[in-house]
């Protein structure tokens, strides 16, 4: 299936647009490919050079401090594990053997959900978006 481009009004696969975000399926793409919004972009980080700075700042210091929770939280969850402290249970929604630590609060790092991949990917999803 083909789509045309409304920048450089070339005929391109589907799979040389970007998917919308705010659409789940792979119907609802751009109206621009990829090449023409990757120009874009860097034409405008060009022009706002400062501005980005600014952002990239202000963003690194909010996600140092989150990353390094997240990572505490990790390891004391691998190191209980190690220990016998916890165990892993099935899935708490599909009851899958298969899972993974979720945690609702990282500063509780023993405090977690297990869910499949599929759960956690949801539970992240429902986070991201409220």
């Amino acid at each position: 299936m083909n789509k045309k481009c409304s920048k450089c009004g070339v005929e391109k696969k589907l799979s040389d647009f970007r998917n919308r975000n705010e659409y789940k399926t792979g119907l609802h793409v751009m109206s621009w490919c990829r090449v023409c919004h990757n120009n874009l972009c860097i034409e405008y980080r060009k022009k706002n050079i400062e501005k980005m700075r600014k952002w990239q700042n202000e963003y690194y210091k909010v996600r140092k401090v989150k990353d390094r929770k997240k990572l505490f939280a990790r390891y004391q969850v691998l190191k209980a594990l190690r220990t016998n402290k916890i165990q892993k249970s099935p899935c708490e929604v599909c009851k899958v053997v298969k899972v993974q630590a979720h945690h609702e609060d990282y500063s509780k790092p023993l405090e977690i959900k297990w869910l499949c991949k599929k759960h956690h990917f949801e539970k992240h999803q429902v986070h991201h978006l409220q």
